[in-house]
């Protein structure tokens, strides 16, 4: 929302008498949540809406030549930086091409080219993250950082998209007194009774199994394919998620490739009996503690496991013979998720798809070994307290708070 924007949207609600709930600058907003910092302070050249569609960032416009394979942006003249300097081309693409190694980047006037060998459509979506972001450039700057305890960001007053109204946003790892958090789907209830409002993302982080290659457990093909067959995924999905997810059987969210059904999801106890009939000791079951889902789906895992005759034990640190992971959904284009999900789930990333078909073939290879097991698409959930306005976050895979104000008295 550019500046001018925003007074006319301030002047419509005076207008209507609505002065006590209109937009303020000013506060500190608490956050706690798995967050990524990019998206604050380093913005993309090219932005994606709700639903998918690119829309102008610190490009003005693109275009892309015969077959996709060279793509020109415009870059906007005069963006200020948190260094005091405006961003020049050969600064942006230098940027890009330490972390979109697929391209030739190369920056002159006020153009960005991006070259490759072959046929790249979807660049714009791939550019529209906050790994692609130029740093340095985002509605906030950097003004503490310890990682896995705190992170401060305050308002770029030069912001070349208008000055935040938030004056910082604090990043709390460990989510006391924040106003707003993410919460398991089981949380809901209380926090609605709390007064707060709950927003979910649409399903699209995928929750799946990694068995570790190198534990002689896991390295027992019986075991891995047992495992999975004993699990019962739509209880789990009803009753632990809330229904804030879907059972999975494959890696891509069916919204997004359109074929999720084609994965079997079923659970088969009696074939996991024989398959764990031999499966000796123990199998120690890891997940990461600060994601608050995990535990109680490893813990029903567990007891799935027990009914066809296999031990699990949850660990919250390694060593495991199996990974209970969540990776988060960022793309809506298919062929740039399943690239994303693949590298998350530490999976060789598979070869450009010309065409659904094509796509839906490099999934089952990537599952062929049955090292990944895809179990659920899931939300996130998050509790947000009534003083915080315009929230960004359903809806969207990352933040973005320039536009988030709070109504404190």
């Amino acid at each position: 929302m550019t500046r001018s924007t925003r007074r006319a949207f301030v002047g419509g609600l005076v207008g209507t008498g609505l002065r006590a709930d209109r937009p303020r600058y000013g506060g500190t907003l608490a956050v706690a949540a798995g967050f990524p910092i990019l998206a604050l302070t380093a913005d993309p050249l090219v932005f994606e809406d709700g639903s998918g569609r690119a829309r102008p960032g610190l490009a003005r416009e693109w275009s892309a030549g015969a077959g996709f394979r060279e793509w020109r942006f415009d870059l906007r003249g005069g963006v200020p930086t948190h260094d005091g300097v405006a961003l020049t081309a050969e600064v942006a693409a230098e940027a890009l091409g330490k972390v979109l190694r697929g391209y030739r980047w190369s920056g002159s006037g006020n153009r960005i080219v991006a070259a490759s060998e072959r046929s790249s459509p979807a660049l714009p979506a791939e550019l529209a993250h906050a790994a692609a972001g130029i740093p340095g450039t985002g509605p906030f700057r950097t003004e503490t950082y310890k990682p896995g305890k705190l992170a401060r960001v305050t308002a770029f007053e030069e912001y070349w998209n208008s000055r935040p109204y938030l004056d910082a946003v604090e990043l709390r790892f460990a989510g006391a007194g924040a106003a707003v958090s993410e919460i398991a789907p089981g949380d809901i209830r209380r926090e609605t009774q709390r007064g707060h409002r709950i927003h979910a993302t649409p399903p699209n982080d995928l929750v799946a199994l990694v068995f570790d290659r190198t534990h002689p457990s896991a390295r027992r093909e019986s075991i891995r394919r047992g495992l999975v067959a004993a699990i019962d995924r739509t209880p789990i999905a009803n009753v632990i998620l809330q229904k804030q997810g879907e059972a999975a059987g494959g890696i891509l969210p069916g919204g997004v490739s359109g074929y999720g059904f084609l994965f079997s999801r079923e659970r088969d106890l009696a074939g996991a009996r024989r398959m764990l009939a031999s499966a000796g000791e123990a199998l120690p079951l890891g997940y990461d503690p600060a994601v608050a889902i995990l535990k109680p789906i490893a813990d029903r895992i567990a007891l799935n496991a027990r009914e066809a005759g296999l031990t699990i034990r949850t660990v919250d640190r390694a060593p495991a013979a199996v990974w209970l992971r969540r990776v988060a959904g960022l793309h809506t284009d298919p062929h740039l998720a399943l690239a994303h999900y693949a590298r998350g789930l530490e999976l060789a990333e598979p070869a450009p798809a010309e065409s659904l078909e094509e796509l839906y073939l490099r999934e089952r290879t990537l599952l062929a070994g049955g090292w990944v097991a895809p179990l659920f698409h899931v939300s996130r959930v998050y509790s947000v307290a009534p003083e915080v306005r315009n929230w960004p976050g359903a809806g969207l895979p990352e933040w973005r708070f320039e536009d988030t104000w709070l109504n404190r008295r």
